[in-house]
């Protein structure tokens, strides 16, 4: 966008208007008067306000791309599982493909506990036993 250039009617009335304004005032136009002092609250306020909008703004970068990155990270982890979802597993020496740790045989020799460990008393805590006497 090319710059704004000022009209030069609008900088020839600033200057009647000025010229035909009493000396005094002409005076507070181009100087401040001797003696007053800025004010201090608007500044401070106005540097404060300033100073939130910086870290708003920052911290509002810093949430974007973190958020950005994660979703990047995310998409990867879903392409390469889809990727190795797709992907056949190699075929092995003996020719199987089925896993040996379910098939009912093993399950059958695996170590039952059954009677191991007597569950009709608790071994845990000393139980206090109350009679009438």
């Amino acid at each position: 966008m090319p710059p704004r250039r000022r009209h030069p009617q609008a900088a020839l009335l600033a200057a009647q208007l000025v010229a035909r304004l009493p000396p005094q005032q002409r005076a507070n136009l181009q100087s401040p008067q001797p003696g007053s002092k800025p004010n201090v609250a608007g500044i401070a306020a106005g540097v404060v306000v300033g100073v939130v909008a910086l870290c708003a703004m920052a911290g509002g970068l810093f949430f974007y791309l973190r958020n950005r990155r994660r979703r990047a990270v995310e998409d990867e982890y879903r392409a390469n599982a889809a990727n190795s979802y797709n992907m056949k597993a190699p075929a092995s020496s003996a020719g199987s493909t089925n896993d040996s740790r379910l098939e009912p045989s093993v399950m059958m020799q695996r170590r039952q506990s059954d009677g191991s460990i007597a569950d009709n008393q608790d071994y845990s805590r000393r139980i206090l036993k109350v009679t009438n006497a």
